[in-house]
C-alpha cells in the first residue's frame, strides 16, 4: 500500500483518548530500522458494534487537512488476541500483528500458513529482516 511503501518494523498502536474513543496510530521507519520514523494516525470508528470486527479508520494527513479512509476486517484471531490478521473488505491485502515485537521464526511461519490456508497469496508478505534495538 502507499501508505507503508519504504517502510520496514512497523507497529501499530490503538489508543483510547479521555473521551473514550479509539486512535489508531501507525508507524514505521523508512528502509531501514535505524532510519527516521514515519507515524500516521486517525480515529477509529467500529462499523459493526458488538462483533466488533470491521473498522474504518480516518487517517490525517498533513495537519489534518486530508484524510485518507482505509476500512478493515479482522480475519483471524489468537485466543487470547496476542496475534491478529486483518484485510481490506476485498480480501486482496493482508497484515500479520503479534504483541510479541520479535516471534520467532516458527511463530511466523505458523501464522504465514494459517493466511495461506484463509486463501491469501502469502508470497506477497514483507517481513522485517531487523528489528528497532529499543523494540522490547
Amino acid at each position: 500500500m502507499q501508505i507503508t511503501n519504504g517502510c520496514v518494523a512497523g507497529t501499530t498502536d490503538y489508543i483510547r483518548g479521555a473521551n473514550g474513543k479509539l486512535r489508531e496510530l501507525d508507524a514505521c521507519h523508512m528502509n531501514t530500522p535505524a532510519d527516521e520514523e514515519k507515524s500516521i494516525q486517525g480515529p477509529v470508528t467500529i462499523l459493526n458494534p458488538g462483533e466488533n470486527n470491521k473498522t474504518l479508520v480516518n487517517y490525517r494527513l498533513l495537519y489534518g487537512l486530508i484524510t485518507i479512509s482505509r476500512t478493515y476486517w479482522i480475519t483471524d484471531h489468537g485466543v487470547d488476541y496476542d496475534w491478529f490478521m486483518f484485510t481490506d473488505p476485498g480480501f486482496k491485502n493482508i497484515s500479520i500483528f503479534t504483541r510479541t515485537p520479535r516471534p520467532s521464526s516458527a511463530d511466523v511461519a505458523k501464522l504465514t500458513a494459517r493466511a495461506r490456508a484463509l486463501g491469501y497469496d502469502t508470497t506477497k508478505l514483507e517481513y522485517p529482516t531487523e528489528f528497532p534495538s529499543g523494540a522490547d
